[in-house]
């Protein structure tokens, strides 16, 4: 059976999907408080990798969707029935989500620009381009948090993508 014909496929890239969208927000949520130990960017590769293989499926999905003669569906884009086929209720979880993503992005965007955060002869700095600064232990650890939200959001953005596909797809609901 192809992927779009076999719910149990679509079901198992939604769950992995749901898993990695929920690893994220952990994430992302330890990466604003205050006081806690940035999360390491390392963290970020095995949802790189999750990324990559829910992915794939998703855009087959998406190539191969039907399309409608209505002007009004293509307006929509390749993701209008991707959204059609999920509940109210899952509608609003995935604008909210998405838009939490976004002011994750938008928030992590001033860190981004001031460099890379790195140790340096056991000093803590920010690279920009081969520019180094020194800086205290607290600008180091605020600026490793927000280069792993500006990961986390990115990631966060496909897998939710994927997951509200695979989902709409399976009949999840």
């Amino acid at each position: 059976m192809s992927a779009t014909k076999d719910p149990t496929t679509a079901r198992i890239v939604a769950a992995s999907a749901a898993i990695g969208v929920v690893c994220v927000a952990i994430g992302m949520v330890w990466s604003l408080l205050p006081t806690a130990t940035p999360p390491s960017e390392t963290l970020l590769v095995p949802l790189g990798v999750l990324t990559a293989l829910v992915w794939v499926p998703t855009l087959i999905w998406a190539v191969r969707e039907p399309r409608q003669a209505d002007v009004s569906v293509w307006r929509q884009g390749p993701w209008g029935p991707v959204f059609d086929r999920l509940p109210h209720g899952a509608r609003i979880f995935v604008v909210v989500a998405f838009v939490f993503l976004a002011l994750a992005f938008v928030s992590a965007i001033p860190a981004i620009f001031r460099g890379n955060p790195e140790i340096l002869n056991g000093h803590p700095v920010l690279n920009n381009h081969g520019f180094i600064a020194q800086v205290s232990l607290q600008d180091y650890a605020e600026s490793v948090a927000a280069h792993t939200r500006f990961g986390s959001a990115v990631l966060g953005g496909f897998l939710l993508l994927a997951c509200a596909s695979a989902a709409g797809r399976s009949r999840f609901w």
